[in-house]
């Protein structure tokens, strides 16, 4: 009997057990899918793990398919199951954005501004196997309203848009009011329903948080300055997911900001 090296059994196994997760899990992606184009064959493709793999593409595949596509493990921005089911239970679109690198720089900021903004669908509960086109037509509404060029500027004033009915219930940071009525109206133009439109009576400015420097707070005997949790800075899309309940999350895109 030969001798088993470790490190290729190791892999061997991963490679075997991982993989069915991964065929499981993007289910619904086709062979013929154009990773190129489409987010979740793509993110398939850079999961499955192949014969040829080295100990750090294992690694980062691994890294891929349970952290960032958070497979097994509910992501940080998304709400839990639970709660959206008290929430009445209609599937949820969430957008994450990321600040530039640029934006983090001229700041000087140690760690990158996030926004995450997320309406309902309060029409659809993709009950079919068809609604896989209408999960394709989500993707692509995202995508037409919020190409990589597109850049929103938070700040410290901040803006409501406020429609039950329709699934949003927004509180948007933006350095000008028409920033804050744009995003708005991109992310009514993302749902599934054509007839959602702007509307004045529904948008009204939140509160303006005035602060020229962050707070300090003494810890362990030293002064540390507190990170500002509305400053100004440029964000850009990073990911787009679609949570629905009782199944899960569904990337509807991903991006490297």
């Amino acid at each position: 009997m030969s001798k088993i090296s470790p490190p290729e059994f190791l892999q061997d196994t991963c490679r075997k057990t991982l993989n069915k997760e991964v065929l499981e899990w993007f289910r619904d992606v086709k062979s013929t899918d154009d990773i190129r184009s489409m987010p979740r064959a793509a993110l398939r493709y850079a999961c499955t793990h192949v014969e040829n793999d080295s100990i750090d593409m294992t690694v980062l595949r691994s890294i891929l398919f349970y952290v960032v596509v958070g497979v097994g493990e509910p992501k940080a921005w998304l709400a839990p199951e639970r709660e959206i089911i008290t929430m009445e239970g209609h599937p949820q679109v969430i957008l994450q954005f990321v600040e530039t690198a640029a934006s983090m720089k001229a700041r000087k900021a140690k760690k990158r501004h996030t926004a995450r903004y997320s309406f309902r669908l309060m029409k659809e509960d993709f009950s079919n196997s068809t609604d896989e086109a209408k999960i394709d037509r989500l993707a692509m509404n995202i995508k037409r309203n919020f190409p990589s060029s597109f850049k929103h500027q938070v700040a410290q004033t901040t803006y409501a848009y406020v429609d039950k009915a329709n699934g949003y219930q927004l509180r948007i940071a933006a350095f000008q009011e028409n920033d804050a009525r744009t995003l708005v109206r991109k992310l009514l133009d993302c749902s599934l329903e054509p007839s959602i439109g702007f509307d004045e009576a529904k948008f009204s400015r939140a509160s303006t948080k005035r602060r020229s420097t962050p707070p300090t707070k003494r810890i362990l005997g030293e002064t540390t300055r507190l990170g500002d949790r509305r400053p100004t800075a440029i964000v850009k899309l990073r990911q787009a997911d679609l949570f629905i309940p009782g199944y899960g999350s569904r990337t509807l895109t991903l991006r490297q900001i």
